[in-house]
């Protein structure tokens, strides 16, 4: 609600890096674990880019 975008809600102080990194790790993303913080907030945009593209390709078009 107060941030603009996700990559400014992930660039809050309050956000750490480890979690950011945990997240990651858990969805199968490999990274080395001395990434900084805008790396990988960039894998996590890039990560959840990849994932609304296989979702919009699963969606069934309309039949018309």
């Amino acid at each position: 609600m107060y941030s603009q975008s996700v990559e400014d809600l992930l660039k809050r102080r309050k956000v750490h890096r480890e979690v950011i990194f945990k997240y990651l790790a858990t969805q199968g993303v490999i990274i080395p674990p001395a990434t900084e913080k805008h790396n990988l907030i960039q894998h996590a945009k890039d990560y959840w880019k990849k994932q609304l593209h296989w979702k919009l390709k699963e969606t069934p078009e309309p039949v018309k």
